[in-house]
């Protein structure tokens, strides 16, 4: 075996050991958050609606409450900020 191949192993085995331990920080981090949430939290974190340009008064509540997980299609960037605001 050439000498650039060894290296080229070797390279590829320590990046593929790197990503490994990167996701496994990555996968406890989520179970760890996921550990945090009540089963309504996660079932809200499902739930998409359609955006409508403008944010009604249900609308907030829902995102308060968690029942609303995401707006899809909202193109209006005072709206967006708006939700963004209220999801925080």
């Amino acid at each position: 075996m050439s000498f650039i191949k060894s290296v080229l192993i070797v390279v590829t085995v320590l990046l593929f050991s790197a990503c490994n331990q990167k996701n496994d920080v990555i996968e406890s981090r989520i179970d760890e958050l996921l550990s945090q949430m009540t089963l309504d939290e996660k079932i809200g974190q499902l739930n998409q609606i359609e955006g409508c340009g403008w944010v009604s008064p249900d609308i907030s509540a829902q995102i308060k409450n968690g029942s609303i997980g995401s707006i899809l299609n909202e193109i209006q960037p005072e709206t967006i900020n708006e939700l963004q605001r209220i999801a925080v």
